[in-house]
């Protein structure tokens, strides 16, 4: 784990990796497309969805279903390669909430997907920065989405 200071919050670094028996074109769909996405987000937290188009720049809402969640923009998109998300506040009751304590506090968190592929196996790998109050839940809960990700991806798309 590396930290760094963040305002008066200390940032951690979440990496995980998993192999999947999936070509990367196929993980990058699941990754990025419905009705995947409601699936292996259901893993934070049943009813997420991720409102965007996923292009360089767009805004991304991460909505846990009751109007809370996230609110960040794509910092790299790089299709089948690489994506990454850059938080910039938090949904409060469906309203983007940038300026407050709470939202300065996690703005410029990233949240990188890298993919590898060789012989047919494709590695996902995934960093997500959090603060140090939220590191034990988000690793329970990425082990869970990571679980999710092979499951869809190393299936045909009518197991969805």
């Amino acid at each position: 784990m590396i930290q760094t200071r963040v305002s008066h919050i200390t940032k951690e670094l979440i990496h995980k990796c998993i192999d999947l028996n999936a070509p990367r074109k196929r993980v990058w769909e699941v990754l990025t497309e419905e009705p995947c996405v409601r699936a292996w987000y259901s893993r934070f937290n049943p009813g997420s969805f991720a409102e965007t188009d996923w292009q360089l720049g767009s805004k991304v809402r991460i909505d846990d279903g009751h109007g809370f969640g996230l609110v960040a923009r794509v910092r790299e998109n790089n299709p089948n390669y690489a994506l990454k998300i850059e938080y910039l506040g938090f949904l409060e009751n469906g309203q983007e909430d940038l300026e407050s304590e709470d939202a300065h506090n996690v703005k410029g968190f990233t949240e990188a997907y890298k993919l590898y592929e060789e012989g047919g196996i494709t590695t996902l790998s995934i960093e997500q920065e959090t603060s140090e109050e939220y590191l034990g839940l988000f690793m329970g809960m990425w082990d869970q989405a990571l679980l999710k990700i092979k499951e869809l991806a190393e299936n045909k798309p009518s197991t969805f």
